[in-house]
């Protein structure tokens, strides 16, 4: 796996200078990446509430303020190393950060003088240092939203923000300059927001999440309604209503997948819009009210204590979710099987929990793989051979149903069925449960009871069918196998489901 950095006090960083005991945002832009964590800005590193990771600026450091320009170009003749000036940083001290973005393939060296072409000015650097660089967002117009921002996003070349003052209201930077909040002036790059100089205007509810879809279009989640921008806020952007009836769960409870669909976490379950319904201003359709009607009230999720998460894997095409209260206290996952559409739990141990996933397309075959920031710190991902997660036996369960007819009064039969398992497998134990409701069945799954007819199939191939197994109200087919260093794959099942007489 790619080795990854920890930000460190040579970068910049101290602990405590972002406040992770709320909603932080983050947002990658033009080789830098912001943060807004909820609080005010300030000038004071530590107590502000907007950062900014500088990953592509050589950092020269001086004794020395200096009086270079924005803009202008700076060498060390000695060296032959040049760069363009990009701003001046004080630190604590004081000491100066001279950020240079170096278009040389020379590097600065701490000996000799760096001069600037248009200002004269020269400086010997103290010392020279690589990016990443941890740094204040400072602004060189304007101010930022009142209360701080804890939502960002990039889209028509602007990060756009909240107010945590005004949850209705959004703000958005000049385009291609995110130190650009200076509103009201005359051009169409102009920073706006949305209750002064855009005919977008508000969107009437609370923000939740800003979510952009190829540049050029916005999704706005709110508490009860999603909207969708369709220009620029300068270019006669307006909204449009996706939806009245449900809203999106946190900024962090959305995905897209690979044929640029967009799934989230509305008020009563998961969501997908597709590009075409995004274009078109259609509503976003509920995929789990057929099959897991109740799947966000039973997990119970607050906002103000959970954090949900989610990311597509191109691995295994599903969605992965992860609910964690921000305590540690309670937590859960499933997977959204995109093939199937069936709805898995998945269990970790206590602190393995993702609470941040992002599906790392590296440069190396080996290196693709979605990571899990997980609750204890580390970074984990999926490990194909791994039978045991620190020790501990993965178990594996899966129930195919409940399985009931659209009569009321009817019951259904399993008249044969047959699994065919995969090469090279473990044991796999087929295990048919019958009850009068689906419910009953599936609490008899989630309760461990004996079922009513099981079978463990141990080679490849086609087995000998399993008859007449089941006669109820409901049936449910559970697969699984729960021993130490196994695992097990199935190529196909067939079931002869038919309706059988009345019940009484």
């Amino acid at each position: 796996m790619a080795t990854l950095t920890a930000l460190s006090a040579s970068h910049g960083w101290v602990v405590g200078d972002l406040d992770t005991s709320g909603q932080v945002a983050l947002q990658a832009a033009y080789q830098r990446m912001y943060f807004a964590d909820g609080r005010e800005y300030s000038a004071t590193i530590g107590s502000s509430g907007y950062h900014k990771l500088d990953m592509v600026n050589t950092r020269l450091v001086g004794t020395a303020s200096g009086a270079f320009t924005a803009g202008e170009v700076v060498t060390q003749a000695t060296s032959g190393a040049t760069g363009i000036y990009v701003e001046l940083v004080t630190r604590a001290g004081p000491v100066y950060w001279h950020m240079v973005y170096r278009t040389s393939t020379t590097e600065f060296d701490a000996t000799n003088v760096v001069t600037g072409a248009d200002s004269s000015e020269t400086l010997t650097p103290s010392a020279v240092a690589a990016p990443p660089h941890w740094l204040n967002w400072t602004l060189t117009d304007g101010t930022f939203p009142d209360g701080g921002s804890n939502i960002l996003s990039l889209c028509w070349g602007r990060l756009f923000m909240n107010s945590v003052d005004n949850p209705h209201q959004w703000f958005c930077t000049r385009v291609s300059d995110p130190l650009d909040l200076l509103l009201v002036q005359d051009d169409v790059a102009s920073p706006q927001n949305s209750q002064a100089t855009t005919s977008a205007g508000l969107v009437g509810d609370q923000l939740i999440a800003m979510i952009p879809y190829k540049g050029n279009m916005q999704v706005f989640g709110c508490l009860n309604t999603m909207f969708v921008m369709r220009a620029d806020p300068a270019k006669g952007g307006a909204f449009t209503t996706l939806s009245d009836t449900t809203g999106i769960f946190s900024h962090t409870s959305y995905c897209w997948d690979d044929k640029n669909n967009l799934f989230f976490i509305g008020s009563d379950g998961v969501y997908v819009m597709s590009a075409s319904d995004i274009i078109d201003g259609n509503a976003p359709q509920n995929i789990t009210k057929e099959n897991v009607p109740k799947l966000l009230s039973a997990m119970g999720l607050n906002r103000r204590t959970d954090r949900v998460t989610m990311a597509y894997d191109k691995d295994r095409y599903g969605i992965a979710i992860s609910a964690t209260q921000l305590d540690g206290a309670w937590n859960a996952s499933l997977w959204l099987d995109l093939r199937t559409g069936g709805v898995f739990p998945d269990v970790f141990n206590a602190s393995h929990y993702p609470t941040s996933m992002l599906y790392l397309n590296a440069r190396r075959a080996s290196d693709r793989k979605l990571l899990f920031g997980c609750q204890d710190g580390y970074v984990r991902t999926w490990d194909e051979g791994n039978t045991g997660d620190d020790g501990e036996t993965i178990e594996s369960v899966v129930m195919i149903g409940p399985i009931t007819s659209p009569n009321v009064k009817a019951k259904v039969k399993i008249r044969e069925m047959s699994v065919d398992v995969g090469a090279d497998t473990d044991s796999v134990t087929v295990g048919v449960f019958a009850k009068d409701a689906a419910s009953q069945v599936v609490k008899a799954v989630q309760d461990d009871e004996a079922p009513k007819v099981a079978r463990t199939i141990t080679s490849q191939g086609s087995n000998p069918s399993m008859r007449n197994v089941a006669h109820a109200g409901a049936v449910g087919v559970v697969l699984s196998n729960t021993s130490a260093s196994s695992s097990w794959t199935v190529e196909s099942i067939t079931v002869d489901v038919a309706e059988s007489g009345r019940s009484k």
